[in-house]
């Protein structure tokens, strides 16, 4: 008790401290701090007398030069470029960056650190930042840089605690989906085919059970061969760096994803249960020592690109549910933008982000899960009782509105609900806890992306939560509200939607051209029809229109269920009109079968000779040298 008390009294200490510097630069606009009048724990810093700038505090330092994910977002967004294009353009992006930049930053820590004014530092790319450990006083001189933009408390962050947790005491293996599995309609998804299979998921929690038998099978560092001797590209200790195998001292990671993608040989507890899962440990794992922002910093980055190549995207998670958040009884003041820049990097380089909304009822939501700076992000998520046909919010379930919007003005939060009452799932050491909370709905949110992702493999971040926001199932009053968003998330509607947004896209490429071609002989040539659509979308086509001139012949004509990616060659053969002295031209259109307005255009043109001797190509070479010399045989010949 006592460390947590000096803990607070540090923050408040450091929070004094910032806004008396923050007219001398620490703080940009647009940074939101709040007075020291606005926390409960006000007064604490009194009490505490040996506070002073000696005091050794860890700080986040943001540098000025940064790249703008929201105008490379929109680039790649108008590109229409691929899940894996999109990663490979982000981490390279933000690497390049910190490398380009950090370096005189980092030259000047290490000249501190080894005159003793510097404890600790370690540099992070994906939002161009260095977490440093030093004195209060040392951030006078930080904070004058020109390269330094902006500093933050590296603040405490704790998982969402559940309302009520306890050991489950029905049988085990009693075979049947878990109820909230089956309000959110995922067995129904499941007899579509889709089930989560080829996805990957992720939750940064406590950690997770990799022994417990719903989840064992499923991480991807056994599960998939492309992890062998690789475990650390499945699974991230940000607190001790065990990173060989998963465990979970606490029991609320292992709940969360058992309710992401458990299953059998373990209990039907997931919502797709076909998927793999990796996961980061950087959330209240004990052992005295607090997790930080810097713990979920080194979480995000290394999710970001697990295998530490920007080529490959096959190790990155499609989906990454969040059951953690902070209050202002931490000392994190509201609408605070500390994560915002690590989310909006994961999401430009096609991870969906969730996060729960926050167990604190009407007095409103945690951070992030209340930034409201556009409609998709951040997605929070509230909690409703799924074994009451009504599906009722859950009374602790946090409400909006938020304020954290760039005018500050109110908007609705949160986004989505989804089942957190009495929700069952796994606990360490193979059995099952029945646990109450918004921590246990987000996870739910998390499977049916999964099963979005595996029906339409390259939809947008953006897509997906538009698509989950206009399915859900409305409760509460019409439309969006301050308790449910949008309403229940619906599996089976998402996914049936996701699937119209499936489409192929016909591109052609080839040219036509004969010249000289004597009337009547036959021509051949070929051009190729290729689907450029979207993954997974499957093409027909067909040869609508060609010239009327000659008579033509396609091999094939037409074709169906070309797919993403494919090309097909069509030959052709043509019997050139019986007309001397004639140049013909024209267009063949192919075109999408199920969508006229989709089609391509081959050019074609043919001529055939003007005359007997239409070029001196054609003239023998004896009378070439007649003609030079009498050159009034040409209007003889018609040459």
């Amino acid at each position: 008790m006592k460390r947590k008390i000096i803990f607070v009294a540090i923050t408040i200490f450091v929070i004094v401290w910032l806004l008396m510097t923050s007219a001398t630069g620490i703080f940009t606009p647009g940074t939101r701090m709040y007075p020291i009048d606005d926390y409960s724990v006000r007064g604490i810093l009194k009490d505490n007398n040996e506070l002073d700038n000696e005091e050794i505090v860890s700080m986040l330092v943001f540098l000025t030069d940064r790249v703008d994910i929201t105008t490379l977002d929109s680039e790649m967004n108008q590109q229409k470029i691929t899940l894996q294009e999109r990663h490979k353009t982000v981490v390279v992006s933000l690497q390049q960056k910190a490398e380009a930049t950090q370096g005189d930053f980092i030259a000047y820590l290490t000249e501190r650190q080894s005159e003793g004014r510097v404890v600790d530092f370690k540099p992070y790319w994906i939002s161009n930042l260095i977490r440093v450990d030093a004195p209060i006083s040392e951030f006078q001189n930080i904070r004058k840089r020109d390269d330094v933009l902006e500093i933050y408390y590296n603040y405490e962050i704790e998982l969402i605690e559940p309302v009520r947790n306890q050991p489950d005491t029905q049988t085990i293996n009693r075979g049947d989906p878990e109820n909230g599995v089956q309000a959110v309609r995922a067995p129904e998804v499941w007899d579509l085919g889709y089930t989560g299979e080829g996805v990957l998921v992720a939750t940064i929690d406590t950690g997770v059970d990799g022994n417990h038998p719903a989840l064992a099978y499923r991480w991807a560092g056994v599960a998939d061969p492309n992890y062998a001797g690789h475990p650390e590209w499945a699974w991230l200790d940000a607190y001790s760096g065990q990173n060989s195998f998963p465990f979970d001292y606490n029991g609320h990671g292992t709940h969360t994803m058992g309710t992401v993608c458990g299953g059998a040989p373990g209990d039907q507890i997931g919502v797709a249960p076909g998927a793999y899962w990796i996961a980061a440990r950087a959330i209240d794992c004990g052992g005295g020592i607090a997790q930080t922002v810097a713990d979920a910093i080194e979480s995000f980055e290394w999710m970001i690109d697990p295998d530490g190549d920007p080529g490959t995207n096959w190790d990155v998670p499609a989906v990454c549910s969040n059951s953690w958040g902070l209050i202002t009884a931490h000392g994190y003041p509201p609408c605070d933008e500390t994560f915002w820049s690590y989310l909006d990097a994961c999401e430009a380089a096609g991870i969906v982000i969730l996060f729960s909304a926050g167990n604190e009822g009407y007095s409103g939501l945690r951070r992030p899960a209340d930034r409201a700076t556009d409609d998709y992000r951040t997605c929070a998520v509230a909690a409703v009782d799924a074994h009451n046909p009504s599906w009722p919010i859950a009374d602790f379930s946090s409400r909006g509105p938020t304020y954290c919007t760039p005018g500050g003005d109110p908007a609705i939060k949160p986004d989505i609900a989804a089942p957190g009452v009495d929700v069952r799932s796994a606990w360490p050491g193979g059995g099952y806890y029945d646990i109450d909370g918004t921590s246990m709905a987000s996870p739910h949110v998390n499977g049916v992306v999964a099963l979005m992702r595996q029906a339409n493999p390259d939809i947008s971040v953006q897509d997906i939560k538009q698509i989950i926001y206009e399915t859900a199932y409305d409760l509460g009053p019409t439309g969006e509200d301050n308790s449910y968003g949008w309403g229940m998330i619906d599996a089976y509607e998402a996914v049936q939607r996701v699937l119209d947004f499936i489409t192929p896209d016909l591109e052609c490429e080839g040219e036509l051209s004969w010249v000289d071609i004597e009337p009547g002989v036959v021509v051949e040539g070929s051009f190729t029809v290729e689907n450029i659509g979207d993954l997974g979308s499957l093409l027909d086509w067909a040869v609508e229109s060609y010239p009327e001139w000659g008579n033509w012949t396609f091999n094939p004509e037409n074709g169906t269920g070309l797919e993403e990616g494919d090309t097909v060659t069509i030959d052709v053969e043509v019997i050139v009109p019986d007309e001397p002295e004639e140049t013909f031209s024209g267009e063949i259109k192919i075109i999408n079968s199920e969508n006229s307005s989709d089609f391509c255009i081959i050019d074609v043109s043919l001529a055939t000779p003007v005359s007997q001797f239409q070029s001196n190509q054609q003239i023998p070479s004896f009378l070439q040298s007649i003609i030079e010399r009498y050159p009034i045989l040409r209007q003889v010949l018609g040459l």
